[in-house]
Parts: C-alpha cells; sequence; structure tokens
C-alpha cells in the first residue's frame, strides 16, 4: 500500500518537473509573454473580484435599505396605515401589493397590542416573532437587513411594520456585473494585445537579431559583422559588448594572420638555408672525397718510395710514415705515427742534436 501511494506522487512530481523543464527551455520571448499573460489573468481576476464584492456591498449596504426606508414611509402614510391595521385581511391585502419588490425577502405587520396581523414570505419561510416586542432582539440575531417601522395614529398605541431584505443579489446586478467584467476584459486585452507588441518591439526583435548575427558570426566566420545599437538598456548595452568582442576577436585574427604570414616567412627562410647548407654539404663532401683520394694517392706515392720516409711535426712526433721506413725501423706504420720519432725509429737518436 505504500508503495502504490508513492507511485502517483512521483508520477506527479514527475510530470511537473517535465513541466518546469519546458518551460525553462522556453524562448525568452515566450517567457516574456507567458508571464504577462499570467500577470494579466491574476489582474483581471483580482479586479472583477474586488468589483463584484464593491458592487454587493454597494449594494446591501446603501441601495437595500433607502428602498426599505422608501416602503416603510409609503405603508406609514396615515391613510394606508389606517386601513392595514384595521382587520388581518386588509393587513394581508397591503402586503401583497408589496410582492413585486425582488429586493424584499419578508414583511409582518403587528396591531396595536403587539400581535402579528400578517406577514409576506418569500421563498422559504422566516421564523419571525409572534410579538413586536421580540422584534428588537430578534434584528440583532437576524443577518439580513431589516427595518421596523412605527405605524402611529392620533391618541392610540401604534403599530408596526417589519421589512426584511433580500440576501439574494438581484438578476440585473449579475448582468451588470458580468457586462462590466466583459468590457474590463475586453480593455484588458486590448491593453495586453499593445503590451505585448511593445515587449515584442522593445525586447524580443533585439534579443533575436543578436541571435541571427551571432549565429551568422559563427557560420560565416566573419568577424566584420557588427549589431545595430539599440536603446540605452541592458539590451543595448549587450549588443555594444557583443560589438566589442567582435572587434577584438577581428584584431585577434588579424594578428594571427601576420604571425602566420611572419611564420611562413621565417619557414621559406629556413627551407632556402637548409638547401643552402645541403647544397654546401653536397660540395663539401665532394671536396673532401678528392683530398681522400689525392691523399691516397700522395700515400701511395710515398709507400712506393725505395727510400724511409720519416715526417715528424714541431715535437718530432711522427706525421708520416712510409712501407720503406717500417721495413727499416722493424714496425708498422700503426705502430709509429704519433709517437716521438726517437721511440719509432731508434737508430735516429745519434742524429738528433743535443
Amino acid at each position: 500500500s505504500g508503495t502504490q501511494a508513492t507511485l502517483p506522487h512521483s508520477r506527479g512530481d514527475c510530470r511537473v518537473n517535465k513541466l518546469r523543464q519546458r518551460l525553462d527551455n522556453l524562448p525568452v520571448g515566450h517567457k516574456l509573454l507567458a508571464a504577462l499573460l499570467v500577470l494579466l489573468l491574476a489582474v483581471l481576476l483580482l479586479a472583477n473580484l474586488a468589483f463584484i464584492s464593491a458592487a454587493y456591498w454597494i449594494s446591501r449596504e446603501s441601495l437595500t435599505p433607502q428602498s426599505l426606508h422608501t416602503l416603510a414611509r409609503l405603508i406609514a402614510s396615515p391613510a394606508l396605515s389606517q386601513q392595514a391595521l384595521s382587520s388581518p385581511q386588509a393587513a394581508q391585502a397591503v402586503l401583497q401589493h408589496l410582492d413585486s419588490y425582488t429586493s424584499l425577502r419578508a414583511a409582518a405587520l403587528y396591531d396595536r397590542q403587539g400581535n402579528l396581523l400578517a406577514q409576506l414570505q418569500r421563498g422559504s419561510p422566516l421564523p419571525l416573532p409572534e410579538q413586536a416586542s421580540a422584534l428588537a432582539s430578534w434584528q440583532q440575531q437576524e443577518f439580513r437587513a431589516s427595518l421596523l417601522q412605527a405605524l402611529p395614529e392620533q391618541a392610540r398605541q401604534p403599530g408596526y411594520l417589519l421589512l426584511v431584505a433580500s440576501s439574494e443579489v438581484p438578476g440585473a446586478f449579475y448582468t451588470g456585473t458580468l457586462s462590466a467584467s466583459l468590457v474590463i476584459l475586453l480593455c484588458s486585452l486590448l491593453f495586453g494585445v499593445w503590451v505585448l507588441r511593445q515587449v515584442r518591439r522593445l525586447i524580443t526583435r533585439p534579443i533575436r537579431r543578436l541571435e541571427e548575427l551571432s549565429q551568422r558570426v559563427t557560420r560565416e566566420e566573419n568577424y566584420a559583422l557588427r549589431a545595430r545599437p539599440g536603446n540605452q538598456d541592458e539590451i543595448g548595452s549587450l549588443a555594444t559588448a557583443f560589438n566589442t568582442m567582435l572587434e577584438r576577436m577581428a584584431n585577434r585574427e588579424r594578428e594571427l594572420q601576420e604571425a602566420h604570414a611572419q611564420t611562413r616567412q621565417q619557414s621559406e627562410a629556413h627551407e632556402r638555408s637548409n638547401r643552402k647548407l645541403a647544397l654546401e654539404v653536397q660540395v663539401r663532401s665532394k671536396i673532401e672525397k678528392k683530398l681522400t683520394g689525392f691523399q691516397k694517392y700522395l700515400n701511395d706515392i710515398i709507400d712506393s718510395m725505395p727510400s724511409a720516409l720519416i715526417a715528424v711535426d714541431e715535437q718530432l712526433y711522427v706525421s708520416q710514415w712510409n712501407q720503406q721506413a717500417s721495413r727499416l725501423a722493424g714496425c708498422t706504420a700503426e705502430q709509429a705515427l704519433h709517437r716521438p720519432c726517437t721511440q719509432a725509429f731508434a737508430a735516429l737518436r745519434d742524429y738528433l742534436l743535443p
């Protein structure tokens, strides 16, 4: 049972969340229109309730007592009051003339002794007092508006006329209220349409233009576009900030293009330097190959000489050594090179200057 009671509650929360999500995802213009419509309906409802309440209060507190006083003065005239107090039948006949008044709920006539002579009831019967002495307490307990009018006679105890107003509002009141409400509703709708047009002109259209401009900038990648300056409000400030952002992006794009051009120029210069260096390397490699070949050719010539050839540097280290020197000294060229000549060729010690 607990699970069954929880499921409808969770489904209701899910529906509310979905409705709230749909409202959150509405465009800004639709949100403003929805808010204005809700506000307009709330104002209309409160205005109609206030109007109906005020009209009902005025009718109850002002118009109904005034009509009761008019009826009471009419019956309290000497001729009509004497006729009404003459007999119960005459009293009932006088009260029957009041049956056409829609604002009257009940009426009663009391004779000079305070006894109830006749009464007129409209709708469900009201428990009217049988004695005039109980009328004061009855009026305090009755919520309907009532009027007690004395019917004086010369040198005699007066009779009394009780008039009770109806708590129901007449149909003309509803008709008038409905007509006035419809007029107010029509005027409010016309005013609401005008307000909506102004909201669309001042808020929705500028926001839509900014949205279209941002989509165009994103699609075309054209940062030279600018938003049309608007009013001095938040949307105008937003358009100004958007133009500033586009200007900065355009400057940034220009700087990137210049940096890219400089990088391309530097790359081309590096490529030219690399090609020149590669050419120089090729030339040097060819020269080195020729020098190597020439050195080999000289070494072959030196090795083929019939006499020993030993070359030394300034420190008397062997720098050149041919095959004939190897045969005379008894060591190879690899063993003799870069060694002192006296160690490579011991016979030369006697020829060195002290």
